[in-house]
């Protein structure tokens, strides 16, 4: 459309000439004009700068286990540990990176315990004036309990004669090795199963 068209154009009225005219008179100034122009002025790109300035703050940490040598144990309680997984996601303050530590106390006392560390002790020392803050969890797993006798008793039935019932070997049981709780569990199962193969 040309100038002398838009003279020739019809407006509702007094706003309508008004948006045009203001319209107009943005085009024709050069970019530099809103060089400076408040913030919350400026286009598109104050909406990147304001998510920026919201983005929440964090702790970032460290977190280590101290105490247990390299091997399957280790490797257990870093799989248990909410610390190691969750090194990616920390917390916003001191009082959630305590709390996050204080839960893994209690999670690697129970991982300790499933294999057989029945007297663990775990030490946590956090030090959140250095950046990224330090979480450091001194295990000390105690004596590793063995199995000295297992004992089967059949409740709520007349019991099958013990010559048909399962022994300790048909189980996977053997006394003298360390009271681990996945082994107990599955001789358990292993037990009710080999009763119902032999009818019970």
């Amino acid at each position: 459309m040309t100038i002398g068209e838009r003279s020739k154009a019809r407006f509702p009225g007094r706003r309508g000439l008004v948006a045009l005219m203001v319209a107009m008179f943005s085009a024709a100034l050069p970019p530099a004009a809103f060089a400076g122009q408040a913030k919350e002025f400026v286009g598109p790109d104050t909406v990147s700068d304001v998510e920026a300035e919201e983005q929440p703050e964090v702790l970032p940490y460290v977190a280590k286990l101290e105490g247990v040598d390299a091997g399957d144990l280790l490797t257990l309680l870093q799989a248990s540990s909410q610390l190691i997984a969750l090194d990616s996601k920390p917390p916003a303050s001191t009082v959630g990176l305590r709390r996050r530590a204080q839960d893994d106390v209690e999670r690697l006392t129970t991982a300790l315990r499933s294999e057989g560390y029945y007297r663990s002790e775990i030490e946590l020392d956090i030090d959140s004036e250095v950046r990224p803050a330090q979480v450091i969890l001194r295990i000390e797993p105690g004596p590793r309990y063995r199995l000295a006798a297992y004992d089967i008793t059949v409740t709520g039935v007349p019991p099958p004669p013990e010559a048909e019932q399962p022994n300790l070997a048909d189980i996977g049981i053997t006394l003298g090795d360390p009271a681990r709780a996945p082994v107990v569990v599955e001789a358990e199962q292993r037990f009710v199963a080999l009763l119902k193969e032999r009818g019970y």
